[in-house]
């Protein structure tokens, strides 16, 4: 059977508040869109807050403070970089920034993925519940403090085998 996969839905942020985008977002995930590219975002802060969804929202270009926060489900994409306060509180979903991100990453998630390819502020998974954190240039100092270690476990396809 052949799948049919449908171009995303794209929204020009451009001129618009947050509140304007993060409504806009929400109508056409109740409109059954379940891809959106999010054009123009200009590095406003708290974008694509509180979604119960499994849609993929793609920013193409760098947000602010606080995005992707109190999430589950949905999977965020951010093609450039974020401010402080990404994927707070995630319940579930994926978040991935192809740039850096800034201070307090991941702090508090309960599950999902957080994924940073380049470099994370300082404090970057604190009091994490559960959930990965995964960085792939450096962290910040106290990044990981008072995390449920417990819970961790290393990921075979970047530990050394000797």
């Amino acid at each position: 059977m052949a799948q049919v996969v449908a171009e995303p839905a794209v929204l020009d942020t451009e001129g618009l508040s947050t509140r304007a985008i993060n409504q806009q977002i929400k109508q056409m995930l109740a409109d059954g869109v379940t891809g959106i590219e999010v054009r123009n975002p200009v590095g406003q802060h708290c974008l694509a807050v509180a979604l119960k969804t499994d849609a993929r929202i793609n920013f193409r270009g760098s947000v602010g403070w606080y995005a992707a926060g109190m999430n589950d489900g949905a999977h965020v994409v951010i093609d450039g970089n974020c401010g402080w306060g990404l994927a707070e509180c995630q319940m579930g979903g994926r978040v991935e920034v192809l740039g850096n991100a800034g201070s307090g990453t991941s702090v508090s998630i309960r599950g999902g993925l957080v994924f940073i390819r380049g470099d994370c502020g300082a404090r970057a998974g604190i009091s994490m519940k559960g959930g990965t954190l995964i960085i792939g240039g450096s962290a910040g100092y106290l990044s990981g403090f008072i995390a449920n270690w417990s819970r961790a476990r290393p990921i075979p396809s970047l530990v050394e085998t000797t």
